[in-house]
């Protein structure tokens, strides 16, 4: 199976404080957007209050690794998002590849891949995992209809090409856009973006027609549309 698509050049670096964000106005799944040093902000669980929380960078990709990981450098980065004194305690940093990948086919036989084992998209809205559980779930009532055999193996086939279109449809596209929205340069662009927003939030059908979209809802109705 291939697994088509492509790898963003640029590595992203992933840093998780305890420091507590939120004093500061971040909410749990907030986006800060810059042409050069844009940022994604994800309140996490953990021991106990006020969690974990983990921030995603852009890096250069003709940097090593052990530069973009050395302390220096990610109290840098932590210090150029939000200064603070003392230092961050940092609890986890790691380097990551993104993919925009579809696997080119999702069932074979016995075998049917759901997940991160069928698609891959950067993480700038958090539809990987939601497409996941949206998978999960599509299959999961589909694959018990035919073990209890009150459907033939046919109905398999049904469940890839509900979720493998919507995940070419909206999930691939959707994280896609995202990520170009946080990154645009060009001051004419970012404006008529930010226009379009206000004009959509100002408009209840469209809020609500963008809200359904960005929640994957409306993508979930649309492939529950697909019979066959």
């Amino acid at each position: 199976m291939q697994f088509e698509g492509f790898t963003w050049p640029e590595q992203f670096l992933v840093v998780s404080t305890p420091y507590d964000l939120a004093r500061h106005g971040f909410t749990l799944n907030a986006y800060v957007a810059d042409p050069t040093e844009w940022a994604a902000v994800f309140k996490m669980p953990d021991a106990g209050p006020p969690g974990l929380w983990r921030l995603a960078f852009p890096c250069d990709p003709g940097l090593p690794d052990d530069d973009l990981l050395a302390p220096r450098a990610v109290q840098a980065r932590m210090q150029g998002f939000l200064p603070k004194e003392p230092d961050y305690e940092i609890r986890y940093q790691s380097i990551y590849r993104v993919h925009q990948r579809v696997a080119s086919e999702w069932r074979r036989g016995r075998v049917l891949l759901a997940g991160d084992a069928a698609h891959l998209n950067n993480p700038l809205g958090g539809f990987g995992l939601n497409s996941g559980i949206h998978d999960a779930v599509n299959l999961a009532g589909k694959l018990a209809r035919v073990w209890r055999g009150e459907d033939s193996e046919a109905l398999l086939d049904l469940y890839v090409q509900q979720r493998r279109k919507t995940t070419i449809d909206q999930v691939q596209a959707m994280s896609i856009r995202n990520k170009r929205l946080l990154e645009e340069r060009d001051p004419a662009v970012q404006k008529a973006r930010m226009e379009e927003l206000m004009a959509i939030a100002a408009d209840p059908q469209r809020a609500r027609a963008f809200l359904l979209d960005s929640s994957m809802i409306a993508g979930l109705r649309r492939s529950q549309e697909i019979v066959q």
